[in-house]
């Protein structure tokens, strides 16, 4: 009987979200064209599509690494404060005045 790890929780990437839908929309998109479907876009809307895809999940990639940046320095700001509190506290209490 193998024992089995707990899942590993894994951070949600945004970025990588929205890129794989977009290159599921453009391949359905080409998929529409390749089959003859009334209503496919023209080749050239396809060509633009993917270069727009990568840039838009580029931008959100830059804005969560900022974001999940700016969190950390205000987490790390906030427990050096509550230890200095509480030394300060800590001192407050053990010192005769």
């Amino acid at each position: 009987m193998s024992v089995k790890a707990p899942l590993q929780r894994h951070r949600f990437e945004p970025a990588r979200l929205l890129l794989g839908l977009a290159l599921l929309g453009i391949a359905t998109l080409y998929l529409l064209r390749t089959f003859g479907e009334r209503g496919g876009p023209p080749l050239w809307v396809l060509g633009l599509l993917l270069p727009c895809a990568l840039l838009v999940s580029g931008i959100v990639a830059a804005v969560t690494v900022t974001v999940r940046r700016a969190r950390a320095r205000r987490h790390e700001d906030f427990e050096r404060r509550l230890r200095a509190a509480t030394s300060d506290e800590r001192r407050s209490v053990t010192s005769p005045r």
